[in-house]
């Protein structure tokens, strides 16, 4: 249900995605749990940055290099719906106020931990 948008700049070429709209936004009482998942899950170097506009919501950016190969594309696209399919369900959660946590974005990503954290 969402689109893709190109945006050239400066040479690089941003590709963007919509994940949550204003009216996804206004739906939550307050953003904090939100901010915080997103910040988490772009801490696990996931191919990818969010970006917030409070006037549009919330996006997943790719950054494109000049001469990058165009052809390429569309696996960006792909990359950017697997992030968006995989967090879903946590955003929506961060929405109602609820923090994802370690475990929660293991299993997002269907991750396994190798062994206790240092």
């Amino acid at each position: 249900g969402g689109a893709f948008y190109l945006f050239p700049q400066n040479g690089w070429l941003q590709v963007r995605c919509q994940v949550l709209d204003t009216a996804d936004l206004d739906r939550a009482r307050t953003l904090d749990a939100l901010f915080e998942t997103v910040a988490r899950a772009q801490f696990r170097l996931i191919g990818c940055r969010f970006g917030f506009d409070p006037h549009t919501g919330l996006w997943l950016i790719e950054d494109l290099y000049p001469d990058f190969e165009v052809d390429q594309v569309p696996t960006v696209l792909e990359q950017l719906a697997f992030v968006w399919s995989a967090l879903q369900g946590l955003l929506d959660t961060a929405l109602d106020g609820g923090v994802a946590d370690d475990d929660a974005l293991n299993a997002a990503f269907e991750l396994e931990a190798a062994g206790a954290p240092n």
